[in-house]
């Protein structure tokens, strides 16, 4: 089954989503498996602007989420994770590029404030 990735951007307009399925959703299960918790206080996304990505599973894939990727973490319902570097950050918006062809000029943006 795919997931869908949100790039939680905009206010009064529907964010760019995409899905993703096959090898790919396999690599990015494979980041996610391969984080370190984190067991501290996560930084809040601002109420405006660029507020993350935001991943949902479907309940075949074995992951409770939504999980939100912002500022170097990993964010579920219950406990969060390091994205070291914003490894998996950049990964996801570099995909983004390609799912969401419109929006690649805005994209390509955030994806150069992660680094």
């Amino acid at each position: 089954m795919p997931a869908t990735v949100i790039v939680d951007v905009f206010s009064g307009l529907p964010n760019p989503e995409w899905t993703i399925a096959g090898d790919v959703l396999v690599q990015l299960k494979m980041m996610l498996a391969h984080l370190a918790q984190f067991h501290g206080t996560i930084p809040e996304p601002p109420g405006l602007g660029y507020r993350g990505l935001i991943l949902e599973f479907s309940p075949h894939e074995g992951i409770e989420g939504p999980l939100r990727v912002f500022s170097g973490y990993v964010a579920g319902p219950h406990q969060a994770w390091v994205d070291s570097g914003h490894a998996l950050e950049r990964w996801l918006m570099e995909q983004s590029i390609r799912a969401v062809p419109r929006h690649a000029d805005l994209l390509k943006q955030l994806l150069n404030q992660a680094r």
